[in-house]
This record gives structure tokens, sequence and C-alpha cells, in this order.
């Protein structure tokens, strides 16, 4: 079956709803795979001929034809009194309120007064939704300013987190899991660094340690620790692979590839300018 939009636009070309899709395997579709503007012109085309036609497009083409993942700013400010944060203000702007918004309203910790105000700004160019869609952009800014907080406050990054859900059972026993199965507490060699980060969304809860080592050639990711709480399991090898690849594309997002733009032009074509993470270069992942 057609989805409403690729059936909407079918009509507007003067062809039936009567059409037949053949089903193929996409691996590593990812986001493209929800949106179906290659349907539009795959019909263009094959009405201009008597017989079948294949439309196939180049990693290039793909590439610089895509929905992006959507920009986001974030400011962020709180008040703190005796240790505890008392109040937080977030403030965020991008192209689509519903991929920033998401992550936010849920928000895990426990403070008591909290506002929220977002913008959303159109520059024209085609947004789609990114793996874990707005958490990628919410987390990443709440999470570095929490561990802002506690930095400030001369904190655990660990215990201040856990304090900030003193009445989330099910998150405090996901910290303690995760403290029990990393490094967090082991004395660091010269040039080591650890981080941790937390988040509950989509019914799951999710906490990693993030272990590097940082030297005059620059960053180095050695060991990832990550537990995870999505409820009863009932593939735990599909749950396994889906924490790895999310692991992969945010260490990309962070230290790798990205999309920019020239002459209204995406300036990337292939993997050689967008690189993604090789074999090599993957941490251990526990």
């Amino acid at each position: 079956q057609l989805g409403k939009w690729s059936s909407k636009v079918l009509r507007k070309l003067g062809i039936s709803d009567n059409v037949r899709v053949h089903t193929t395997l996409l691996g590593g579709g990812f986001g493209r795979r929800l949106e179906q503007d290659f349907v539009t012109e795959a019909v263009i085309i094959a009405k201009e001929f008597n017989f079948p036609v294949k439309l196939l497009w180049s990693r290039e083409e793909d590439i610089q034809n895509d929905f992006y993942r959507p920009y986001s700013s974030h400011r962020i400010e709180s008040q703190i009194d005796k240790g505890k944060i008392t109040h937080w203000r977030h403030t965020a702007s991008g192209a689509s309120e519903g991929k920033i918004s998401g992550g936010a309203i849920d928000f895990p910790y426990d403070i008591p007064n909290r506002s929220l105000y977002f913008q959303t700004l159109d520059h024209g160019i085609p947004i789609g939704s990114w793996r874990s869609v707005a958490y990628s952009n919410h987390v990443f800014a709440t999470e570095s300013f929490i561990d802002e907080i506690a930095h400030y406050e001369n904190t655990d990054p660990f215990l201040f987190r856990q304090n900030l859900l003193r009445h989330d059972d099910r998150s405090k026993r996901l910290l303690e899991k995760l403290k029990e199965v990393s490094k967090w507490n082991w004395h660091l060699s010269k040039g080591e660094y650890i981080g941790i980060a937390f988040n509950r969304g989509f019914g799951s809860y999710i906490a990693l340690t993030v272990l590097l080592n940082k030297n005059k050639e620059g960053i180095t990711i050695t060991e990832i620790h990550c537990v995870v709480d999505c409820g009863t399991v009932i593939d735990p090898d599909s749950v396994t692979a889906q924490i790895e690849g999310g692991i992969l594309y945010g260490l990309n997002a962070s230290l790798g590839h990205s999309i920019t733009i020239q002459n209204n032009r995406i300036e990337q074509h292939n993997f050689d300018d967008y690189p993604l993470i090789k074999i090599n270069e993957t941490p251990k992942i526990y």
C-alpha cells in the first residue's frame, strides 16, 4: 500500500490508487526511507514511456538531495541553591518545533521550577527525522549543561544526576547498574577522561559512560559502557544492534561528518567527504 502522501501525488499525476508496490529490502536507509519524493520522479519518468522504467539514484544524488537533520540552537539557564537546581529555563530555536520540543517536554530530572520556550525558523532546507528524532538535539544540550553545573558545584557528575533522579527508582537503578559495570570510579591515567549521559524516552531508559584518550594527535574513544532498561525484551540481539548503531551514529555526529551548504548546494558528495566511522575507529562497546 502507498502512504497518504504518495496516493495524493499519484492522483495529481493522473494515476489511480490501483497501484501495486513491490517492497524491497532497504539496508541503511534510516530516516530517508520515511520520505517518498522519489516516487513522484519515478512516476513522471514512467509516464513518458510504454515499458517498465527503473529509477536509481547515485550516492552523490542521494546525499545532495536529501532531507536533512534540522539544526537547533539552545540556551539554558539555571538557578542553584545549596547544590540543588531550583529553576531551569530552556530556550531553543530551529527549523521544526516538533523535532526540538520532543525530549525537552519529558525532561527526566526533578527540578521544581522549569520553563520551556521554542521558536521555529524556516530556512528553506528540506528537513527529516534523524535517528532518535528530537532527542539527538535536546539531550546533547541538556546533558552538557548538567555537566557544566556539576563542574561548577565541584560535584561528581554521576552523583549529581543521581540526586536529580531521587524520586525515580527505575532511573536510579539504571545508574547504579552503570556504575557497577563501567569504569566510573577507576583511577584514570594521564590524558584519560570519562563522561556520563542519561536519557529517558519512548518508554525506555538509557545511561552510558564514554572513556576517551586525549593527546597531541587528537581524541580517541576507547570504551563505551551502556545500560538500557526498555522493559520486556523479545529479541535481545535486535536491541543490542539498535543501541550499538545509535552509539556509532552519535560518535559520527559529534566527532566526524557534517553537512555544509555553499551557494545553495550541499557540498558533500560521497563517503570521501562525508566519512562514516570505520571498524578500526570503533571503540569497544559493552
